[in-house]
């Protein structure tokens, strides 16, 4: 039914987060190696980190699916996933965004060694603020799977009663 339907895209919508988010995770452990290293007076570093941090936003900013933004805050999926078209049958969420700014990178640096060891705080920050996302999307594909379960069950019922109600009709005909 249409709840299905609704339900396999919202799924398929979840899904693609999640595999930004995953492209995300090892620039962020990328960039704490590089910040570890300036910690310790490797200099020539920043522009590497810089670079990465970018590229965390630019993912953030065009993982799509279906066309619309996935990752920069202003997905918010509302989806019907039942056979009855009530409000318990709504599911809402929205993806939260996860550009370097977002992950409270925006102004982290490792042009000095001072630097250096704030963009490891924020760095530990934006590593599980990511993985907080990513429990949130989990629990988001969750929400909307096991409502397509339900659905799927109650069409599954719907359909035995219905075969049922025509054999009904039917032996009552026959003895007519």
């Amino acid at each position: 039914g249409r709840g299905a339907s609704n339900g396999r895209h919202a799924v398929a919508f979840v899904d693609a987060a999640l595999e930004g988010v995953a492209a995300i995770r090892p620039m962020l452990e990328r960039m704490e190696g590089i910040a570890t290293r300036a910690a310790e007076g490797v200099s020539g570093l920043d522009s590497e980190f810089q670079a990465l941090k970018t590229e965390v936003t630019r993912i953030a900013t065009e993982k799509e699916h279906n066309d619309r933004a996935l990752l920069d805050g202003s997905l918010t999926l509302d989806v019907q996933v039942g056979v009855r078209g009530t409000a318990s049958e709504r599911l809402s969420f929205t993806v939260p965004s996860t550009t370097a700014a977002a992950l409270g990178l925006g102004a982290a640096g490792v042009a000095n060694m001072g630097a250096a060891d704030d963009a490891l705080t924020a760095l530990d920050s934006a590593t599980a603020v990511l993985g907080a996302h990513r429990d949130n999307i989990e629990s988001m594909r969750s929400r909307v799977a096991g409502a397509l379960a339900l659905a799927d069950e109650f069409q599954v019922v719907a359909r035995g009663n219905l075969t049922a109600y025509r054999d009904a009709v039917l032996r009552d005909l026959n003895e007519i």
